[in-house]
């Protein structure tokens, strides 16, 4: 007979103290001595990545931790959930499967975008931000029939609402984060989401010298002035993207969620979920200046 254990949720109630943090690495170190001991007993610890960063940095036996698998969701396994809880609803309701549910639920495009890009764009690459972005969606529709502008509409709350829970997943990290985004969406209302460095250290720089949070990490980056790593955090937890110039004129946005990269930070761009949290501009706008200036959706 052969067992798979699955641990789940260990971010609950974990404050980055010693005390949790060693806590972590024995339940570690328990599970691979428990699957060592029989080729019948598999144990699977599922962590987010940052936290297992986090234990690896404090222990001197970090190899032994590192028997890991990086979850990424593509673009097509997150439709086909959409796709399946369409089906599966429709069963529950008396109504036959459709062979391309989506479609019949959500509008093919979104202005210029195909939709289903669009709703990807503005998720970390999880399916519960996908789910809680369709949710607001599907609650407003009022008929049967798929419409545009409800789930444009929709942006708003679930934009507000990722950019709460991000100051959540990271409040033992980084404890009243929350007071920084205040502040952005205040001080830096209709700003652009595209920054040229000069411009987002300027910001960075305005929020270290007017923003009140006595916290260690804070208090670090204000006391050393240290514009870089303020925007490494912002990069690790995914409100900022690093952009790119490629060959023949092409560009891409890395975010830390996507795939490793070692950011620059020549220019930047705020994630497409909190854009609408943050109050930046909605319509794409170029301006020839001394650098061109961005702005928009």
């Amino acid at each position: 007979m052969h067992f798979v254990i699955l641990i789940d949720d260990l971010d609950l109630g974990w404050d980055n103290s010693h005390a949790a943090n060693n806590l972590l690495l024995g339940l570690l170190a328990a599970t691979n001595h428990l699957s060592g001991k029989s080729h019948n007993i598999y144990t699977c610890v599922f962590l987010r990545e940052d936290v297992h960063s986090i234990l690896v940095a404090q222990t001197q036996h970090s190899d032994k931790y590192r028997n890991i698998e990086r979850i990424r969701w593509e673009k097509d396994d997150l439709i086909n959930i959409l796709n399946l809880r369409i089906n599966y609803n429709r069963k529950k309701n008396g109504l036959s499967p459709e062979k391309l549910p989506f479609a019949t639920v959500f509008p093919e495009t979104l202005g210029t975008s195909n939709t289903d890009n669009w709703l990807i764009d503005r998720t970390l690459g999880r399916p519960r931000e996908l789910i809680q972005l369709v949710r607001y969606y599907t609650e407003s529709v009022e008929g049967d029939v798929p419409e545009a502008d409800v789930l444009k509409s929709s942006e708003a709350d679930y934009s507000s609402w990722k950019l709460d829970d991000l100051c959540a997943e990271y409040s033992n990290q980084y404890p009243d984060l929350i007071s920084v985004f205040s502040y952005w969406k205040t001080r830096f209302f209709r700003h652009k989401y595209h920054l040229p460095r000069r411009e987002i250290e300027d910001m960075l720089l305005q929020i270290a010298s007017d923003v009140a949070i006595n916290q260690s990490w804070f208090n670090k980056i204000v006391e050393e002035t240290n514009v870089n790593q303020f925007l490494k955090i912002l990069y690790d937890i995914g409100f900022l993207g690093d952009f790119s110039l490629g060959g023949e004129g092409g560009s891409k946005t890395f975010y830390s969620y996507i795939e490793r990269h070692e950011p620059r930070f020549e220019e930047v761009q705020i994630h497409p979920c909190f854009r609408r949290a943050v109050n930046t501009v909605e319509r794409i706008r170029t301006r020839k200046t001394e650098d061109q200036s961005y702005a928009g959706l």
